[in-house]
């Protein structure tokens, strides 16, 4: 793993004055050796993010757009990180469960009367029988010369995007935002109650 250093060295020398007898102290030197460690990668929430919206009773449709923001700055290296972005929702068992569906679109779970582990596969694959569970499209973006993907069963990270770094040593932003509307028949007015309904966004470098 690359690191880059600031070395310092700090000299310090006891010279003896001595008289015309010739007698002689001893002398020392000492240095002292110090490294400054740089992280090569560091990540922070942007102030681009939105965290919340209310939902139209009648549609699903978000007030406004929701968007998850992270700030990655990185030493240009793709060989010594996975880069990965994840999602999660309480389902009924009180466990995280991942919250992309199939395509790579968000699950929103209810987090008082929780969707049950049947109505989020159903989601997931795009069905319209999904109680307390409203699917939004994803688009994540980044800067060029990095790249991202959605990967489905993606190693052990499972469901997920993938950022490639690709050299860039820029500091710049994974954005992951959400349509306004719900995904066709996610979404049912006689089925999914009111309430509060929640997912979370997680961007992770994992050093390998």
């Amino acid at each position: 793993m690359k690191r880059l250093n600031s070395v310092k060295i700090i000299l310090i020398m006891i010279a003896a004055l001595y008289s015309g007898n010739n007698a002689y102290a001893d002398t020392e030197v000492v240095q002292a050796l110090r490294s400054l460690v740089q992280p090569t990668v560091t990540i922070s929430k942007s102030a681009l993010c939105v965290e919340a919206a209310s939902a139209n009773p009648q549609t699903g449709a978000l007030s406004n757009t929701l968007r998850s923001v992270f700030t990655l700055q990185t030493n240009g290296t793709d060989d010594d990180y996975d880069f990965i972005m994840t999602s999660s929702l309480i389902g009924d068992g009180g466990e995280p469960v991942s919250a992309y569906s199939n395509s790579g679109n968000i699950l929103f779970g209810h987090t008082t009367n929780p969707p049950t582990s049947t109505a989020i596969s159903n989601a997931k694959s795009g069905g319209t029988n999904n109680k307390n569970v409203i699917v939004y499209p994803v688009t994540a973006t980044v800067k060029s010369p990095m790249t991202i993907e959605y990967r489905t069963n993606y190693s052990t990270y499972g469901d997920c995007y993938v950022v490639k770094v690709n050299g860039s040593t820029d500091s710049t932003n994974i954005s992951h935002s959400l349509s306004t509307l719900p995904v066709s028949g996610s979404y049912n007015i006689g089925q999914d109650e009111s309430g509060s309904y929640q997912a979370t966004v997680t961007f992770t470098a994992i050093s390998k």
